[in-house]
């Protein structure tokens, strides 16, 4: 396999970064590179088909998605829709994918989705712990009612009590990935991709211990989204001039004081931090700025959104480009590729 060049976050590439996209080569060389789906470890050539399945998610057209979904050998896609959420459920007689989508830009359902997003209130995860109201709002739309997504993976259940179900997605679909495994109690795998936190401590530890070793989560480079809700977070006061949407900040008189908010929100999983080189660490490279990162990302992720509504496009940070699901699915793939170039030299 070739390294291709992932897109550059120019101003003319916006179309092509901003999902859903119906050009992309999702699922390259399926038929090759087999989905191992009964992996009890962390596995890189799954952690690229699972970035291609949330980046898939964006699609709303089931035919298209199942087209894709055979070339991995899943035969049947079924799609699951809500007014704020979407997901997939792409199996075969022995593994299953369950794929959720992200916020959405282009579509009218972006204001909604901003809205699920920005809900900051922990609320009963209605298993243990607490979770993000708006996530948790999000996922009850297509759990039960309506679509009915746990009696449709019961029924797979049902049908094989040997069937692997993975689940995956990209920024707010990673956020419903992880409560569905929650909920449903059995996962073989649950890959993120540029998630944000979904949940407190409680729900953590309790979703970690079930599925420990099974939980992965993908950040890519200074992806913005990671870092949200922002509640648990150091803030330096001075540098920080409008605060953020129901946080009260107190004010200091030292220039260079700063303060500790309330641990709230944590994140599920084992960070796989994809750096600006496109190689992948367990955990962050010491040279990521955090610091930076976090003083900017407030900014840069509401100015950013505020650009693509007006067409200012000069004005989008690289923080919110990071975010692209694309970057996700060609730094994996390429990763995968160079692992396979070594393999063979």
């Amino acid at each position: 396999m070739e390294i291709v060049q992932p897109p550059s976050g120019s101003i003319q590439n916006l179309n092509r970064l901003i999902p859903p996209n119906h050009e992309y080569n999702y699922f390259e060389e399926g038929d090759t590179h087999h989905f191992k789906y009964d992996s009890n470890e962390y596995q890189l050539v799954n952690a690229w088909r699972l970035a291609d399945s949330a980046f898939l998610a964006y699609i709303e057209n089931e035919p298209v998605c199942e087209q894709h979904f055979k070339k991995i050998g899943l035969n049947k896609a079924k799609l699951f829709s809500g007014s704020s959420t979407q997901c997939y459920v792409a199996s075969n007689d022995k593994f299953s994918i369950i794929s959720f989508r992200g916020t959405e830009i282009k579509r009218s359902n972006f204001v909604q989705d901003v809205l699920i997003d920005a809900r900051l209130k922990l609320v009963d995860s209605s298993i243990i712990g607490k979770t993000h109201e708006g996530f948790k709002a999000a996922l009850d739309e297509i759990w039960e009612k309506g679509p009915n997504l746990k009696g449709y993976l019961q029924e797979l259940i049902d049908t094989n009590q040997e069937m692997y179900l993975w689940f995956t997605g990209h920024s707010l679909g990673g956020a419903l990935a992880i409560l569905a495994a929650s909920r449903f109690g059995k996962a073989q795998g649950i890959y993120t991709y540029g998630c944000p936190k979904v949940g407190n401590s409680e729900f953590v530890d309790s979703i970690d211990k079930k599925l420990e070793g099974k939980i992965f989560r993908f950040v890519n480079n200074n992806d913005a989204i990671t870092k949200f809700p922002l509640s648990d977070l150091i803030i330096s006061v001075e540098l920080v001039e409008t605060p953020f949407p129901n946080i009260p900040f107190p004010r200091f008189n030292s220039p260079l004081s700063s303060f500790q908010l309330p641990e709230l929100y944590q994140h599920v999983g084992e960070l796989k931090h994809i750096d600006k080189n496109t190689n992948i660490s367990t955990y962050p490279s010491k040279k990521v700025d955090y610091n930076d990162i976090l003083i900017n990302s407030s900014q840069n992720i509401f100015e950013s959104t505020a650009s693509i509504i007006s067409k200012n496009f000069n004005d989008i940070k690289f923080s919110l480009i990071d975010h692209a699901p694309e970057y996700y699915s060609v730094h994996l793939r390429n990763n995968f590729a160079r692992d396979l170039g070594s393999s063979t030299n």
